[in-house]
């Protein structure tokens, strides 16, 4: 009876060495994706000058993912970014098969995500004066300006839809009543339509849909195999 304890106590150390190595690599593991994290996000700020940047990387473990420099997934969230001009709050992106060619250059197989426009920054890019558009409920939009009618201007307030296609955003007027209070004509309201390019983006990313809010312009985005360069 006695010759089997020291085996038993052995099998048991051995055990517990197991998990405690296991329980090390873990906490190594962690670590570093901790710190690649915040390593991440000091790049992200530091290339585009946005704001409050979270990174997440999916998967584990990280290590085996740094070592082939290929990670399943990334969640980046901002407060802030800015530009080609315009700036967008709330952003949030997921990147998907993200591989690491360099230390400056990204590419992911799927990337999605989202942001805000407010309205002054809408106006500035459908080159509308400042104040003149604003959030009319029902997702649709408000805009105050003026036209020429019989060689006269005046005031016309118009409601309408916003789309994205094809790098413009269209606002198409679907009512508009001028100063008076008449209402304006079907051909009248298609002369108030307004196209204007979209900023570029990344290449291979695209915005997919725009969805006026009371916060703002809700932008969402998405595109296959996009490259990222610092």
């Amino acid at each position: 009876m006695r010759t089997g304890r020291p085996e038993g106590r052995a099998r048991r150390t051995g055990v517990v060495a197991v998990v405690i190595l296991a329980l090390l690599a873990l906490l190594v593991d962690r670590a570093s994706v901790v710190l690649a994290q915040r390593w991440s996000a000091r790049q992200i700020a530091a290339a585009t000058s946005a704001r409050d940047v979270v990174v997440h990387i999916d998967g584990f473990p990280f290590l085996t993912q740094l070592v082939s420099r290929a990670f399943s997934g990334m969640l980046v969230t901002a407060s802030e970014a800015s530009g080609d001009g315009l700036t967008l709050t709330d952003i949030t992106l997921h990147a998907s098969r993200v591989q690491l060619v360099s230390l400056t250059s990204v590419t992911a197989g799927q990337l999605d995500g989202g942001a805000t426009l407010s309205y002054p920054e809408l106006a500035t890019l459908l080159r509308l004066p400042a104040g003149s558009l604003s959030y009319a409920g029902s997702g649709l939009l408000r805009v105050s300006t003026s036209i020429d009618v019989l060689a006269t201007r005046v005031s016309v307030v118009a409601l309408g839809t916003l789309t994205v296609a094809e790098g413009s955003a269209t606002f198409r007027p679907t009512s508009a009543v001028l100063g008076d209070g008449t209402r304006l004509d079907p051909g009248t309201l298609r002369s108030l339509s307004i196209t204007a390019t979209m900023p570029d983006l990344l290449p291979g990313l695209a915005v997919t849909s725009a969805s006026p809010t009371a916060a703002g312009v809700r932008v969402l985005m998405g595109g296959s195999n996009v490259t990222i360069h610092r």
